[in-house]
């Protein structure tokens, strides 16, 4: 953890990027819309369902483990998270001196070359009585915001606030989670966090060379997209055996990147994403090497979001949504607690400078290169469907991930 003393030691999050990054990419997969372009959050959604974890025990806590890769205990879960939020505190303060100069990651919101911010937060219903110990401990490991406020008999004063509070955390960019057709009848606590990424292109792409180009899709059509193009030094990797290439663009100011991964095929999107998993992933950033490359590379605006509830069941972690098999004691003193509502948004703006995006997840809980001759440049032409990430080099934390079917 970070102190004034000793400089953050980013391999303190490795094992949470493990769990979190497996669990980002298994719902990629198993989310039905496979045909649109589709983006989320891992560590954003990790966030809120660990509030949750906390309070759970038994079966109900072992599928949270599971799904979420968690590997350890409850304890050290705890730990994960209160070195994310330590780490996430280090990037919203420019030089800070105890920060170890590989992983520093400086924040500038004035210029907008890098800012990347986490929040948290705690919802109750006034006068419920939740376990001091349960709050206690969020708040903790967590950094979270508590707020009492009265859900019954009509939330729109809660809605508002927790609104208000989202779009303050993405900078606008996510103006609303929740809204008055959500199940309130039951609702006694809403834990979410809010996760704002803002990064410029180490090297920026000049406006003036894009042009609107085919772009084709994984049915044999063709659409239209943007491209953007420059040839500089970038990560790169290509697999013949797997057929795919993989690309990685550098944010100014730190570790964070973005990675592409492309098919070889036009309709190769749904066997790679089938292959990729957080271990593969992992091997795969190790193998990027930089050298020189001709990038060509769609702008893409991506706005969505999702209802958990039937997916996260798919994957294994359905009894929380159970009023009769939902094991969560540590919450509240009395009733039975089980969530109603998992809710995940996110907003992503990937263009020449650079690239914006937004999350929020929200918990709805019911109770009841060298000096030798240059080589010729590799060639990365996006045109057709792709996988992409935001990741964290230092730790390994994927941010955002999404697939691109047509930009």
């Amino acid at each position: 953890m970070a102190s004034d003393q000793t400089p953050f030691q980013p391999e303190a999050l490795k094992p949470l990027a493990s769990g979190s990054n497996a669990f980002g990419l298994k719902l990629l997969q198993s989310i039905e819309e496979k045909n649109t372009n589709c983006a989320l959050s891992p560590i954003s959604i990790a966030c809120a369902l660990g509030m949750l974890y906390l309070g759970a025990e038994d079966r109900t806590a072992q599928q949270l483990a599971e799904v979420l890769g968690f590997s350890k205990t409850p304890s050290e879960v705890e730990t994960w998270f209160h070195n994310l939020q330590a780490y996430a505190n280090i990037l919203s303060h420019a030089g800070d001196p105890s920060v170890d100069s590989d992983s520093q990651l400086l924040v500038d919101e004035a210029s907008g070359d890098l800012v990347l911010k986490l929040a948290n937060a705690i919802w109750g219903q006034k006068e419920y009585p939740f376990r001091p110990e349960y709050i206690e401990r969020v708040k903790k490991a967590f950094s979270a915001h508590v707020e009492n406020m009265q859900f019954l008999p009509t939330p729109e004063v809660a809605i508002e606030m927790i609104n208000q509070w989202v779009s303050k955390h993405t900078h606008g960019r996510i103006r609303e989670i929740m809204d008055e057709n959500l199940p309130w009848g039951f609702v006694r606590l809403i834990l979410t966090n809010a996760l704002y990424f803002k990064g410029s292109w180490e090297h920026q792409f000049n406006e003036a060379d894009n042009a609107k180009e085919p772009f084709n899709l994984a049915d044999g059509s063709t659409g239209e997209a943007e491209f953007m193009r420059q040839e500089e030094t970038f990560g790169y990797y290509h697999s013949e055996e797997k057929d795919f290439k993989a690309l990685e663009m550098k944010y100014v100011y730190g570790s964070l990147s973005m990675m592409v991964i492309l098919p070889g095929k036009n309709d190769g999107l749904p066997t790679l994403e089938k292959w990729l998993t957080g271990e593969r992933l992992e091997k795969l950033c190790k193998k990027m090497r930089w050298k020189p490359v001709k990038v060509i590379f769609p702008k893409f605006l991506i706005e969505n979001q999702f209802s958990l509830n039937e997916t996260l069941t798919a994957l294994g972690a359905g009894d929380v949504f159970d009023q009769g098999k939902a094991d969560i004691p540590g919450i509240a003193e009395i009733e039975p607690v089980w969530v109603s509502e998992v809710l995940h948004k996110v907003w992503i703006d990937v263009n020449e400078k650079g690239t914006e995006a937004a999350a929020v997840t929200a918990v709805m809980t019911a109770m009841g290169i060298d000096d030798s001759e240059p080589p010729a440049p590799e060639v990365f032409c996006a045109d057709h469907p792709f996988l992409f990430c935001i990741r964290d080099r230092a730790t390994g934390l994927v941010y955002f991930l999404g697939r691109v079917v047509s930009p």
